[in-house]
């Protein structure tokens, strides 16, 4: 093939791509079709469904009633050691910067006439009732706004609980706690979401039993037996409690006694604060310092605080000795509480021997 054909074959394609260009631009010019705003297919019979508001969805966290339901006064007692500088809470005890807190559930506010309160306090009104002492606890400066308490508050919703849980028993007669209302399940407020419009009952309680087909059982373990104070029985070699006293350690009765000494001093001659001074109690009668107010419980128990009974009120104290306002709910292994007797027993002018 010469190269005048090949001119000739090169002519042609461009003359027809040249063609195809020209007709296009024309076509557009001729025929214009407008693009819907809406873009697919309009099925007659259905009608257009119109555009959702989005639901804002708050999930609020448990009830007071249910938070004080749940709370540990033992837990609010170290909570209280962030309280401490500013009050106390003794039975009668004086004010210290805060005033006495004794018996503060359920009392009016700035109802103790020996204390200066600020105005704020003095002018509130109203009852020191749990709501009231939620939300203070939460942030006084909002709360009661130009009270003087140099305090910013606790955000924890459980510790605030635990603390309440705590003041409440320090009391003559403690305030009944508020009955908590059923909760609803999640799945209820989920079908809310995926039908506004459907009627939606929010009072089903949550159920407190496991299901049947549960995963895993859960166990709990049994706690140490005791024997009770009020029985006399011998300290063989094969005690457990004995066994447990050899191997105890005087630096972990120590560390023990740490959640102790929120309400107990422990120096010789030292004073007594929630709870009495206990230097040398370990042999000692029980509810023996006549200048401090014990509860009827301990103060007409009688016996003395023997190794047995000692092990035992610090298993529980409310089972040991019904009655009692000690705020506390026990310790659980025997190697713990013998390294806390240890402790004690080490603190005092002539410590008892050892079993």
């Amino acid at each position: 093939m010469n190269s005048f054909e090949r001119n000739k074959i090169v002519g042609a394609l461009l003359a027809t791509v040249l063609f195809i260009v020209v007709v296009g631009l024309v076509a557009d010019d001729l025929f214009q079709i407008e693009q819907p705003e809406v873009k697919g297919y309009k099925v007659e019979g259905v009608e257009e469904a119109a555009a959702e508001t989005p639901v804002a969805v708050v999930v609020e966290g448990p009830s007071l009633a249910s938070r004080l339901a749940g709370a540990s006064a033992e837990k609010g007692a170290r909570v209280f050691g962030r309280c401490a500088a500013c009050h106390s809470v003794q039975e009668g005890g004086p004010h210290g910067i805060g005033p006495n807190l004794y018996g503060i559930v359920g009392v009016k506010v700035a109802g103790q006439a020996d204390f200066g309160y600020s105005d704020a306090l003095a002018n509130y009104g109203g009852t020191w009732d749990f709501e009231l002492l939620d939300a203070y606890i939460e942030n006084p400066a909002e709360t009661i706004p130009n009270n003087r308490m140099p305090f910013a508050g606790i955000s924890r919703a459980n510790q605030r609980a635990d603390l309440i849980a705590y003041l409440r028993l320090l009391a003559t007669d403690p305030v009944p706690l508020p009955e908590a209302q059923p909760v609803a399940e999640a799945e209820e407020a989920l079908d809310f979401l995926a039908d506004p419009e459907a009627p939606v009952e929010m009072t089903k309680p949550v159920s407190e039993e496991p299901a049947a087909d549960s995963v895993e059982e859960i166990t709990e373990e049994p706690a140490d037996e005791v024997e009770p104070a009020a029985v006399a029985e011998a300290m063989t070699e094969a005690s457990p409690l004995v066994a447990a006293l050899r191997a105890a350690s005087l630096e972990r009765g120590e560390a023990a006694f740490s959640v102790c000494a929120i309400c107990h001093s422990i120096e010789k001659g030292g004073a007594h604060k929630i709870g009495p001074n206990i230097y040398g109690v370990v042999g000692t009668a029980i509810g023996r310092q006549t200048d401090f107010s014990y509860s009827p419980a301990l103060s007409g128990h009688g016996g003395t605080w023997s190794y047995q009974a000692l092990d035992a009120f610090l298993t529980s104290p409310s089972e040991a000795i019904p009655g009692t306002r000690m705020p506390f709910g026990g310790i659980k292994a025997l190697a713990d509480r013998a390294d806390l007797i240890l402790y004690l027993r080490s603190r005092s002018d002539k410590p008892p021997e050892l079993p």
